[in-house]
């Protein structure tokens, strides 16, 4: 099963980190995540460039997220917008996703009440701790059925700022649990790296309604992964 905290954290990006009161002074932001170093200067304004190519949404790479991950999410997007009178039915795929370890832009629109009703709606049915509904695949939809799928930018020009972990002599680095053990990368430097996969009961006292029985196939693939390397 998913770690707990992994599940939280999909939450919490997904819906109450833009009501965080100390975003509150602030229009535009960024997400880095702990696994992602910048490895050069950047040697422009991220946030006006974000204001000044008019983005709702900038990212730097796209994702595919497995088929369990994302069970009944797409029934019930469709039938929130039935349930809320969308004139048209887009065409989505809820599998597609933005790269999560770096991204970001306005907050206007993620604070606006057709956002926040719409996360508050599938947080609601439960699927973030049930099926790990991801907030990157949250934010396509949206940005896809509110009709601000133009607005959204893929910035190539970050990759050349950006590098992920490489895997270290001692150290393997899976993307599941998060958990983090300190580290250093080629040049010496401090940085985290993700411990292998640790099973966990599904069972940890926190939203036991909605964190059930799941496949552990992807945890066994990872296992083995770690002993074939």
């Amino acid at each position: 099963p998913w770690h707990m905290d992994y599940l939280h954290m999909n939450r919490f990006f997904t819906l109450n980190m833009f009501k965080h009161p100390i975003l509150e002074k602030y229009d535009v932001y960024f997400r880095i995540d702990t696994d992602l170093f910048i490895k050069k200067k950047v040697d422009f304004d991220l946030f006006g460039e974000v204001v000044r190519r008019n983005a709702e949404f900038v990212y730097w790479n796209d994702v595919t997220e497995p088929e369990g991950c994302v069970h009944g999410l797409g029934d019930a997007v469709k039938t929130y917008m039935k349930e809320n009178n969308f004139e048209t039915i887009p065409k989505f795929n809820p599998r597609q996703a933005y790269h999560g370890c770096f991204g970001g832009g306005k907050l206007s629109f993620f604070r606006s009440e057709k956002y926040q009703t719409f996360a508050e709606y599938l947080n609601e049915l439960g699927g973030i701790y049930y099926h790990r509904w991801a907030d990157q695949v949250i934010y396509r939809i949206a940005f896809k059925i509110f009709g601000l799928e133009n607005k959204v930018q893929k910035w190539k020009i970050l990759g050349r700022y950006l590098q992920h972990n490489k895997r270290y002599p001692d150290d393997l680095c899976f993307v599941v649990p998060h958990h983090f053990k300190c580290g250093k990368n080629v040049h010496g430097q401090p940085i985290l790296i993700s411990e292998s996969l640790k099973l966990e009961p599904r069972h940890s006292g926190a939203y036991e309604h909605v964190y059930p029985k799941r496949d552990t196939q992807h945890t066994e693939r990872n296992v083995r992964r770690k002993q074939e390397l």
